[in-house]
């Protein structure tokens, strides 16, 4: 009998051990997979707050901040201008490099009453466009400036000059599909007459639905056009 009974205590001890053994291991398990799955988590989040989103555009923006930032930067980026000087004419302007800049041979005013000095032409806007908007200096002979009519005084060279600003319409025919397309220009012209009686125009020309788009850069061509010093008038008038 107490062999009997020593071995059913010696099957009872066995049992409490392998069910001890297996609950630790239970919970060793779970302690595993809980703190695998807290890892992971933590580990989604730190990745989620350093990595970058893709703004609709397709661009890399760290938080609405710095994108609102970085794309007021890029607004306020100048242009790279480049000077144009002309001797003959005793004028210089600066221009945007990426306009393409056109110079007219001197024929004098005395021929033809006016004489085109230099235009430049703004990049198309896309493949199908048919118009470049540009800013074209001419000189003007008395005859000539008499047609010019302004609507506003303002400054040309350090000088009081006049500005007319006017809206036209051009017809543009294709020759390949013989169709024509009819476009809606808006035209603004600054003029101011030098010492011996002749007039520099600049005439900026654009589409209408472009023309406020280019006017900072306009201004800033506007504002840049100098006169030797000895070619204007300190009284100059329009004739």
């Amino acid at each position: 009998m107490k062999a009997g009974r020593n071995w059913t205590l010696l099957v009872y001890s066995l049992l409490s051990i392998t069910l001890l053994v297996f609950s630790f291991a239970s919970y060793s398990l779970s302690s595993t997979i809980s703190m695998s799955l807290f890892y992971n988590s933590a580990q989604q989040a730190k990745a989620e707050a350093i990595t970058p989103q893709l703004t609709s555009s397709g661009d890399p923006s760290y938080s609405v901040a710095s994108q609102q930032y970085r794309t007021s930067t890029v607004a306020t980026l100048p242009n790279n201008f480049l000077t144009y000087e002309n001797p003959e004419y005793g004028i210089t302007i600066q221009y945007p490099s990426s306009w393409e800049k056109i110079e007219y041979p001197r024929i004098g005013v005395g021929a033809v009453g006016n004489d085109l000095v230099a235009n430049f032409l703004a990049p198309l806007v896309n493949a199908s466009d048919h118009w470049r908007e540009h800013v074209m200096i001419q000189l003007l002979n008395k005859t000539q400036a008499k047609k010019l009519i302004p609507q506003s005084d303002t400054t040309l060279a350090g000088r009081h000059a006049y500005k007319r600003v006017d809206n036209t319409t051009m017809v543009i025919s294709s020759l390949d599909t013989n169709t024509a397309q009819r476009l809606q220009l808006k035209t603004m012209e600054v003029w101011v007459t030098i010492a011996n009686g002749d007039t520099f125009l600049l005439n900026y020309k654009a589409v209408a639905a472009r023309y406020s788009d280019y006017l900072p850069t306009i201004q800033k061509i506007f504002e840049s056009f100098k006169i030797e010093s000895s070619t204007v008038s300190h009284n100059s008038t329009i004739y």
